[in-house]
């Protein structure tokens, strides 16, 4: 019989840690190259079964297909009708072509049940219409789950959708989308463009971490108090939001077009891109919400703003983000009563943004701002709590005897001062505080216990295991 040696041992020691650490294999999936198609002409002279017809589409299935640099699929000018289905499509990468499966100005496309993994798009449609995206599972995509671009009669139902690093759907300038019935996990859904009458039907039964989307559209006077994964108003008036929590959401709240509402008493954790994101939206009121973001931040923002005017942002808690609030194009905004503690880079960014007032907030350890536009730090000779300023109130009457210099990031750097630095808080940052900024410092998930942190977990005891039975052969060996 053949002697085992130490050598070999090692060999099989090693062998025994590559099964439990390789991903597992894409076991029936036939390995092909990336596919391309440009027109109707080549489906057949690829040689793919069906004839394009309703009845007899053109079927794509049962392929493992790595990107690379390049789409898993792509599709561009077709109208005959295709079937993608029961694939494996991974590691497809680049800003704009890297997509497990990618399609232009295309028409009649059915995507289901296929597995899409660690692309920079899961699925991405742009000009395209009348597709139907159903029963995938994306995962760990670098931008979106699924982009939908300036496309139009798509729906998209029980797709699960996980860990991307943007947006589970991003629709952008499109009409008359559908999602029904979809699971999304650590990522939410992002709406841009021109918004027109009924171009999204989006429904409860999409959920986010097992909780409902709440999406309205074209209402008055809607309350949204309980059981929310993620909120979405559009065109919509007189309405609260309000007593939610969030965690780990890429937006939490987006209001579109939507003026007159009020978003108050929310809590929202984690690492988000924004938490509250207002675009074309006035006369709205954020009060009393928490943002506690993560120590070790990257992407997260508190709230955005962007081409809007005559909102009030009062009274609320940023923590632990990489920027705290961002404007663009917006005007007469109040910013007043709120606590920034822990901002890694930028505290409050104004782009291009004129008549903003900014008094009697507490700045705890906050980076740079990013300034530009006539905007005021003070407020009937009440500035803002700062805690670096190293002046002094000789004469008691709670205003620094000398201005705060404010650090900008920005290239145009103005000379941009808070003239009455308050040295306490006048009227109480956050009431139930009194004014105290001995806040908790704990990370949002410390106190939770995770599958990582508290069980080594399966992979480790089969290495483990694999580890004691080569040291017991070595030594029957010996």
């Amino acid at each position: 019989m053949m002697r085992i040696t130490a050598d070999m041992l090692i060999v099989l020691l090693i062998f025994s840690v590559l099964i439990v650490i390789i991903p597992e294999p894409s076991s029936g999936y036939a390995y092909h190259e990336p596919i391309k198609i440009y027109s109707n002409a080549d489906f057949s002279s690829q040689s793919w079964p069906g004839n394009g017809t309703e009845t007899n589409p053109w079927l794509i299935e049962g392929l493992s297909i790595s990107g690379y640099s390049s789409a898993c699929m792509y599709l561009k000018d077709t109208t005959d009708h295709v079937v993608i289905q029961d694939s494996y499509l991974h590691d497809a990468e680049g800003y704009n072509r890297g997509a497990g499966i990618h399609l232009i100005n295309t028409e009649n496309v059915i995507i289901k049940q296929n597995r899409i993994d660690i692309n920079t798009h899961g699925i991405l449609i742009h000009n395209s219409r009348l597709a139907y995206i159903e029963n995938n599972n994306i995962t760990s995509s670098h931008n979106a789950g699924v982009e939908i671009v300036s496309s139009e009669d798509i729906l998209c139902e029980g797709n699960n959708i996980s860990n991307s690093v943007f947006y589970g759907f991003d629709l952008s300038y499109s009409r008359n989308i559908t999602l029904r019935n979809n699971s999304l996990l650590n990522c939410g859904i992002f709406i841009d463009g021109d918004i027109y009458e009924n171009s999204y039907d989006i429904d409860t039964s999409n959920q986010i971490d097992d909780m409902p989307v709440h999406y309205y559209s074209n209402v008055d006077g809607v309350l949204i108090s309980e059981n929310a994964g993620q909120v979405i108003l559009v065109n919509v008036t007189n309405s609260t939001i309000r007593d939610l929590s969030f965690r780990d959401t890429e937006i939490c709240i987006s209001l579109l077009h939507s003026s007159n509402n009020r978003i108050i008493n929310n809590n929202i954790s984690g690492e988000c891109h924004p938490g509250i994101s207002l675009k074309h939206s006035d006369n709205n009121l954020i009060e009393n919400n928490t943002f506690n973001g993560y120590k070790s931040v990257s992407l997260s923002c508190a709230i955005r703003d962007f081409y809007c005017n005559n909102n009030t942002i009062i009274n609320n808690i940023i923590r632990h983000h990489s920027s705290g609030i961002s404007f663009t194009f917006s005007a007469n905004t109040l910013i007043t009563g709120n606590i920034f503690e822990n901002i890694q880079y930028c505290a409050i960014q104004i782009i291009r943004g004129d008549n903003n007032y900014i008094y009697d907030n507490v700045f705890v350890n906050v980076g740079d701002f990013s300034l530009s536009g006539t905007n005021y730090w003070d407020y009937n000779q009440i500035g803002n709590n700062w805690s670096d300023y190293s002046g002094i109130d000789e004469d008691g009457d709670g205003i620094g005897d000398t201005p705060y210099e404010i650090e900008t990031s920005n290239w145009d750097a103005g000379n941009y001062q808070d003239r009455y630095p308050i040295v306490e808080p006048f009227f109480g940052v956050n009431d139930t505080n009194d004014g105290n900024l001995d806040i908790d410092d704990d990370d949002p998930l410390d106190a939770e216990e995770t599958e990582d942190s508290s069980t080594p977990g399966f992979g480790f005891e089969l290495i483990f295991l694999a580890t004691i039975i080569a040291i017991i052969m070595y030594k029957k060996c010996k």
